[in-house]
């Protein structure tokens, strides 16, 4: 090498000497470049530059960013906030050396510690209870998977997570990202919102919902004579629960509807409308009637009972303590067939399919409040030739006995009266039964049968 060579290459090295050294001692007492501390670029400065220049740069909200990006802030002031850089600044010049200046040139020294930080955590308390995404008007709760009918036919509907915070979990990622100096917080990423307990995958929900499926095509027809009703898909999982794999009907859910029924069906012992042979239109029944309907309710669960479990549809029949003929209009379970007595016109008639067979007058109770023929909607029970009546104070034998209450009054002849009709039972009105002429009595007792309903109004 050449002595000129040498000298320009001594002189390049000790320019570079020079120069390092004046870099440490430039940075002694300075940040390297290409130093940030918080975000803020401190390089080339000195401690107390730092932390003026980090106080500075603090912005004067926190940012709370929600659900779709939407972003709120927090006012600093209104909590007080404070941030003391001087000890972070400090730590990170001991921590740092002049000595590896020239590598700062090409390499950036990040530290993303905050400052010491204070603030009111009551009034920040108060500010995030009245943030929109807590308290505004749009804020909607989360909903449960759940099964409902579409169209006819049943299906898990998805959950819905909703947009609401649990307020709690809110204020404490608020408060520890303030704590670290952050001048920021993901509520979402920090897992702050509610979500739907119950899932569209849940097994239990699925569980009932393949239980649902088996039993939604059935169909229970109620027979209540001359009338139906459908105890449908619908109700039959209305009145029970699911407990895991199984359906467990809830007796009272189905007691309550077969109490529905009885209500709408029964008729015994209740007004029902009539139309007397005159045309007058009088509602018949009484607390002494003997015919009409009257569900037995136990037995009638019971055979429900047993349709719901076994999954099959199928009619069942109603079961009755008490049975009516028929059902019309408005309750009316008389029939065209059937004895019709009129008090105040001391007269009987007696249709068959709505065709008049017979009449006659007729002595009914003497009306002392004692002996009154009871007036509803009663039924030839039994039919008795040469029967023997006995009260209290008789004892009489007669040719025909129809028997229509359960406590002793019936139609029979009265071979001991001389007439009938008009105002005799005023005065000499029998104990309670229709008295009949023999012979209108024999040809009633020969054309009627049993179980023909007998109207007294």
């Amino acid at each position: 090498m050449s002595k000129t060579k040498k000298i320009v290459l001594l002189s390049i090295l000790g320019a570079l000497v020079i120069g390092y050294l004046v870099g440490v001692r430039v940075f002694y007492k300075e940040f390297l470049p290409n130093t940030f501390l918080h975000g803020v670029n401190i390089g080339t400065m000195t401690e107390e530059e730092a932390v003026d220049a980090l106080t500075k740069a603090v912005n004067p909200s926190f940012n709370v960013v929600e659900m779709d990006g939407v972003t709120e802030q927090i006012p600093l002031n209104e909590i007080n906030f404070v941030a003391d850089y001087e000890k972070i600044v400090h730590e990170m010049m001991k921590k740092t050396t002049s000595l590896a200046w020239p590598l700062s040139l090409v390499k950036r020294t990040e530290n993303t510690t905050g400052g010491e930080v204070s603030f009111d955590a009551k009034k920040l308390k108060d500010l995030v209870h009245n943030l929109n995404a807590i308290a505004g008007e749009n804020v909607r709760a989360p909903k449960n998977a759940y099964i409902a009918q579409n169209n006819g036919k049943y299906e898990i509907v998805k959950e819905d997570d909703g947009n609401k915070l649990n307020e709690d979990r809110a204020f404490g990622a608020i408060k520890y990202a303030l704590a670290r100096d952050e001048g920021s917080v993901n509520l979402q990423d920090e897992d702050c919102y509610l979500k739907a307990e119950i899932r569209q995958d849940n097994q239990t929900l699925n569980e009932k919902f393949r239980l649902i499926q088996k039993i939604d095509s059935l169909t229970i027809t109620i027979n209540m004579v001359d009338a139906n009703e459908i105890l449908t898909a619908d109700k039959i999982i209305e009145m029970g629960t699911f407990k895991r794999d199984k359906y467990v009907l809830n007796d009272e859910a189905l007691a309550k509807y077969v109490d529905w029924l009885a209500e709408k069906y029964d008729t015994y012992k209740k007004k029902r409308p009539f139309t007397t042979t005159t045309g007058e239109k009088v509602e018949v029944g009484s607390s002494y009637d003997t015919l009409g309907f009257s569900m037995s309710k136990k037995e009638t669960i019971n055979r429900l009972k047993s349709a719901i479990r076994d999954r099959k549809s199928t009619t069942v029949n109603a079961a009755w303590d008490v049975a009516g003929i028929c059902r019309g209009e408005n309750g009316n379970d008389i029939g065209t067939t059937y004895v019709e007595v009129s008090l105040a016109r001391q007269h009987l008639w007696y249709y068959r399919e709505g065709s008049l067979v017979l009449e006659s007058d007729v002595v009914t109770g003497l009306t002392n409040g004692r002996r009154n023929t009871p007036g509803g909607v009663f039924k030839i029970w039994g039919k008795e030739r040469n029967a023997t009546l006995r009260g209290d104070d008789y004892e009489t034998p007669v040719s025909y006995w129809m028997p229509i209450t359960w406590t002793g009054v019936g139609l029979h002849d009265a071979n001991w009266r001389g007439s009938f009709g008009g105002g005799i039972y005023r005065y000499n009105g029998s104990h309670g039964c229709v008295n009949m002429p023999p012979s209108k009595a024999g040809e009633l007792f020969n054309a009627v049968a049993l179980n023909t309903p007998v109207v007294i109004y």
